[in-house]
């Protein structure tokens, strides 16, 4: 009896692990890559500097990324890179203020099939950011530094038209942060004394939540094939970053319209890459 049963759980295992490999081969695995600048407008705060707001335009480049993880399950890895440069003046526009900023951050996003070939995406993710703003009339206190770590959740809508001749793809991320830290000075406080000389770097750390900081940003992205030459990649980003610690707000607005290419397998194919049959990506091929 005992054996029986030993025999039948043996049984179910390798058929377990033989589902799952099997699922594991014919989940799509290509990658999907796409590079693009971006110009638009931002408005800008800290009261640590100033305690108006500033506003003019931002520049940016972002890479992107979308691969299956190595699982049996459709879980879809989402990775972006991106740089922006914003230049903002005063209301009277007698100071400016510079900002830099650069940001990594990844989702691992769990696909569903919506009706009418609509897919679905949502999960976790971590956000990096590293930047700062540079007063121009503030003799005292010149400039900040904006450093954070963010949990995040993220979800993707994307729909693909069923057309041989014109394939273009449709796309719309929204990211919130959730919880993180972030560094923080009261006004007055001195970024040499407060993180080289008394605490440190790791003390001018703060907990993060959606009371005292709220970052959300949606995208839209259009992947156009341009015949057999190259996708071209156009969309819009808006994002917006506010926190308020230690009794000082200081929030970045901004919203960009960007232009690129998107790279189906580090190439420049345009409809060829797109509908090749050895070019099968997670996001649109999984459930066909």
């Amino acid at each position: 009896m005992k054996l029986r049963i030993l025999q039948s759980y043996l049984l179910l295992l390798v058929g377990a692990i033989c589902t799952s490999l099997s699922a594991q081969n014919t989940l799509p695995s290509s990658s999907y890559r796409a590079i693009s600048v971006g110009v638009g407008g931002a408005i800008l705060s800290d009261e640590y500097l100033t305690p108006l707001r500033y506003g003019g335009s931002i520049y940016g480049i972002r890479w992107e990324e979308e691969k299956a993880l190595k699982l049996s399950l459709p879980i879809l890895l989402h990775s972006d890179a991106s740089f922006a440069y914003a230049t903002v003046l005063n209301p009277a526009y007698t100071a400016k203020m510079d900002f830099i900023r650069g940001e990594f951050q990844t989702e691992g996003l769990y696909l569903w099939q919506l009706p009418y070939g609509v897919k679905f995406a949502t999960g976790p993710g971590v956000r990096l950011t590293m930047g700062g703003r540079l007063h121009s009339r503030n003799g005292n206190n010149p400039a900040t530094l904006d450093a954070k770590a963010d949990l995040t959740i993220g979800t993707t809508i994307a729909y693909r038209l069923p057309f041989e001749t014109w394939p273009i793809a449709f796309r719309w991320r929204v990211t919130y942060g959730l919880i993180g830290l972030s560094n923080h000075l009261a006004y007055g406080e001195s970024y040499y004394e407060r993180e080289f000389i008394r605490n440190g770097v790791a003390r001018s750390f703060l907990f993060t939540h959606p009371f005292n900081q709220n970052y959300f940003a949606t995208r839209m992205t259009i992947d156009i094939p341009l015949w057999n030459l190259c996708t071209l990649h156009v969309g819009y980003q808006w994002s917006y970053d506010k926190s308020s610690l230690k009794r000082r707000i200081r929030s970045a607005e901004s919203h960009m319209a960007f232009i690129g290419f998107s790279l189906e397998q580090l190439t420049f194919k345009g409809r060829k890459a797109m509908r090749n049959e050895t070019h099968r990506t997670l996001l649109f091929d999984t459930f066909q």
